[in-house]
């Protein structure tokens, strides 16, 4: 089907965002018609607000830390037939401008109206989120999550650092959690140094670590905005490293490292390829064999390491994927204390080099 996204009511979602204004004018220059629900607390509430609004059967919905890509008005989406915007949320990818994690994070939806009207979620009903299982994903990058201060930023960290342990309302440990998780996880606690507003994005997820892996935290409290502000006036940057030190220690797992400096942050942000929301961004032999030397990385399954290491050969670039999981097992018995690298495509792409002549 063609999705256009002119055809559809489009609703600029607002609370207390430093941003919203200047991202408002923004995405009224893309769309005149843009219409505005702001200051509604309570998620729920807002959204049924917003289904108020439209006036078509489904309605874009653009939160306020959204700078959007001017394409995404000028292009007619081309989408299989299953992804129909009167019955699935149609949820775009944004890209972080602190951490460059590409995902549904604070992106773009498209939502049924009828299903904005019966939903009851949030302050409302239950769970932290929407029902993910009516998502469909889309990779495509349709705008920017920027933070206009140090509270908005710590809050965006603090609430995706709860809900990235989070599994069927279960906490999940490190280990268990779905590697594109695992890996949004990383970025959202260690990159950022280099950009305004970046460390309180790191120690808001840092936090949100701490209080989950340690103290059973009731993870339904990241829907009440009041509640991460006292957390955010109650704990200092200092204190979230502390006592991120302090799981480090008790985990003794090399997820924990400090915090990147600004040149290596910029560095990783820079050759980053975040994981494709659906399926594995295998493009070329470099990508395929970092996708196992990393996937090895992160494995503690030695059947599972065994297995990536000598099946495969028939699949495109399995040769790749082989060699990288060998390369990566033999990494990972000789850095026990350097995994982490495994975030930097640059370094990879620098080890990959030392192997072959293909370019990435």
């Amino acid at each position: 089907m063609h999705f256009n996204p002119l055809d559809y009511t489009t609703v600029f979602l607002s609370y207390d965002e430093p941003n919203a204004e200047e991202n408002y004018r923004h995405l009224l220059s893309l769309n005149p018609q843009t219409l505005r629900v702001h200051g509604v607390k309570g998620s729920d509430t807002a959204h049924k607000e917003v289904a108020k609004l439209s006036k078509t059967d489904s309605v874009i919905v653009i939160d306020a830390d959204n700078f959007v890509k001017p394409e995404f008005f000028t292009t007619t989406f081309d989408l299989p037939e299953t992804h129909n915007p009167n019955t699935n949320v149609l949820s775009f990818s944004a890209e972080n401008s602190i951490n460059r994690n590409r995902y549904g994070n604070g992106s773009i939806k498209v939502w049924p109206v009828k299903l904005l009207q019966d939903m009851r979620t949030h302050e409302n009903g239950s769970g932290v989120d929407f029902d993910l299982s009516l998502y469909t994903e889309l990779d495509y990058v349709a705008s920017e999550i920027r933070f206009a201060s140090d509270f908005q930023a710590f809050r965006a960290g603090f609430r995706e650092g709860v809900k990235l342990l989070l599994e069927n309302d279960q906490i999940k440990e490190l280990d268990d959690i779905d590697y594109r998780n695992f890996d949004r996880l990383w970025m959202w606690t260690h990159v950022g140094s280099d950009i305004k507003h970046g460390l309180s994005s790191i120690y808001g997820a840092r936090l949100a670590m701490y209080w989950m892996l340690t103290q059973n935290y009731n993870y339904n409290n990241i829907i009440d905005f009041d509640n991460i502000d006292d957390l955010y006036r109650g704990c200092s940057i200092e204190e979230c490293n502390r006592l991120f030190n302090v799981l480090k220690n008790k985990t003794n797992h090399w997820f924990f490292c400090n915090v990147l400096g600004e040149k290596e942050s910029e560095r990783v942000r820079f050759w980053y390829f975040p994981p494709a929301r659906i399926g594995d961004n295998i493009k070329s032999p470099f990508l395929a064999w970092a996708f196992n030397f990393r996937k090895v990385v992160r494995c503690n399954d030695e059947n599972e390491i065994n297995k990536l290491c000598t099946m495969g050969r028939s699949e495109s670039f399995g040769s790749y994927l082989i060699e990288g999981a060998r390369q990566g097992k033999l990494f990972k018995e000789q850095n026990k204390n350097r995994l982490d690298k495994i975030f930097d495509y640059g370094w990879l792409k620098e080890k990959y080099d030392r192997l072959y002549t293909d370019t990435i």
